[in-house]
């Protein structure tokens, strides 16, 4: 079939909801890494970041200003906001792809992050206690695994059933023809016929 018949796909209003609070949540949370000291405890702008106070007690990562890791991510998630802004404002393949490509750095990243602690033998977790480890690290961090990796999929499927959906045909669009005037129209025909057949 021709493209030129088909739909311009367009993004999920799940995946548009996705994309936004991602933006804004990965904004606040690159913000408190790159302000630091400001933001840390103590820090004139820190009652902006005030749930970072208990966080960075898990994750030292969070509060230790040399980390070099931490402050990558947090340039990377800068990245990853424009990327999601642009598939906001983009249409067609193009919002699929930023958003799907997006998406999957997303959940890599992620997985950097939790490798780089597991190989570093928990340098900044080790001292949690298994509940803290749980529900303040593993649990929280996870979300940007699974929640993009399950936006790459309903893209991906999204993606697949609009483009097999057909674009509204304009013939479809036009009136249909009033038999009385198309009857009306065929009559000088039919008696110029019969003129024929009589002489």
């Amino acid at each position: 079939p021709s493209y030129k018949h088909m739909a311009v796909p367009k993004l999920p209003t799940f995946a548009k909801i996705w994309f936004l609070l991602t933006v804004i949540i990965c904004t606040w949370d690159a913000s408190f890494v790159l302000l630091r000291p400001y933001s840390l405890p103590g820090g004139k702008w820190h009652q902006i970041w005030k749930p970072y106070a208990l966080y960075i007690t898990m994750d030292r990562r969070y509060g230790d200003v040399n980390d070099a890791w931490v402050a990558t991510q947090s340039y990377l998630n800068l990245f990853e906001n424009i990327v999601y802004l642009m598939a906001l404002f983009s249409s067609g393949a193009t919002a699929f792809v930023l958003g799907f490509s997006c998406s999957l750095l997303t959940a890599w990243k992620t997985v950097i992050y939790f490798g780089i602690e597991i190989v570093s033998g928990y340098q900044y977790t080790g001292h949690c206690t298994p509940a803290q480890f749980w529900t303040g690290f593993i649990f929280p961090s996870s979300i940007w695994i699974v929640a993009p990796v399950i936006m790459c999929g309903v893209l991906l499927k999204s993606w697949a059933a609009q483009s097999r959906r057909p674009a509204e045909s304009k013939k479809a669009d036009a009136p249909a023809a009033d038999p009385k005037v198309a009857h009306t129209a065929a009559e000088p025909a039919r008696r110029r016929s019969q003129h024929v057949v009589e002489a």
